[in-house]
């Protein structure tokens, strides 16, 4: 996801092309969006991974809610900074991973979750 991001970052207009825009005024516009939008791939894809990690050490209950709030997280955020902040609505993934990423440690030391491999004798 990295290089996807740094291929988004470097040349945005790849991307609007790909999904048919051909207007400069809107090749120029997309680039700051799709530019915001791609740094927000690489919390995303370190999310999931942790969620992978809690569900490989039998955490299921933690890797669901990560996994819930993967989804959840995004909309109400969205909704928030459209209607506070319209300017900032591409920051809104940014925001909703960096909440979910404060949660995920918050309820990791409440919970006391240890990362332990059980073996069966």
């Amino acid at each position: 996801m990295i290089i996807i991001c740094i291929v988004v970052w470097v040349d945005p207009n790849v991307i609007s092309r790909l999904f048919g825009a051909s207007n400069p005024d809107i090749l120029a516009e997309s680039n700051h969006a799709l530019r915001i939008f791609s740094l927000s791939f690489i919390p995303f894809c370190y999310i999931y991974v942790i969620m992978i990690v809690y569900k490989l050490y039998a955490h299921h209950r933690m890797a669901l809610f990560i996994s819930f709030a993967l989804s959840l997280t995004v909309i109400p955020v969205l909704w928030l900074v459209s209607h506070f902040a319209p300017e900032l609505l591409w920051y809104s993934y940014l925001i909703a991973y960096a909440i979910e990423a404060l949660f995920i440690v918050i309820i990791h030391r409440m919970s006391h979750l240890k990362f332990e491999l059980k073996t069966e004798k």
